[in-house]
């Protein structure tokens, strides 16, 4: 069974009123007094709030192959990455008859 919501009263809507404006006097004031940094609870709390959102927002959207292409082509620059070189040298000395070995300095 529903039970319709009941109207707050006056004097309910003033007290909501009351506290409403007073948390966020303190939050203001707690902010402008630098409470907020070097809170580990703070922090961890605000860290929980955007894994929240970022899972809600990532399970509504999700990029299709297509539109990741697109991306990477409009955004080239981003995916660059400076030209990496590696080689292995082998050293052969076929008076000394030892199999080769590999980062030996020259003769």
């Amino acid at each position: 069974m529903v039970v319709p919501a009941k109207a707050a009263d006056p004097e309910e809507l003033d007290g909501l009123i009351e506290a409403y404006i007073r948390e966020e006097v303190m939050v203001r004031e707690a902010l402008s007094l630098g409470l907020d940094r070097d809170d580990a609870i703070i922090r961890r709390r605000l860290q929980q709030k955007v894994e929240f959102v970022s899972e809600e927002g990532a399970a509504l959207t999700r990029a299709t192959d297509d539109e990741l292409r697109a991306y990477m082509a409009a955004h080239p620059e981003a995916f660059r990455a400076e030209p990496r070189v590696s080689f292995a040298q082998i050293y052969l000395d076929r008076a000394s008859g030892a199999a080769p070995s590999r980062g030996r300095q020259g003769v």
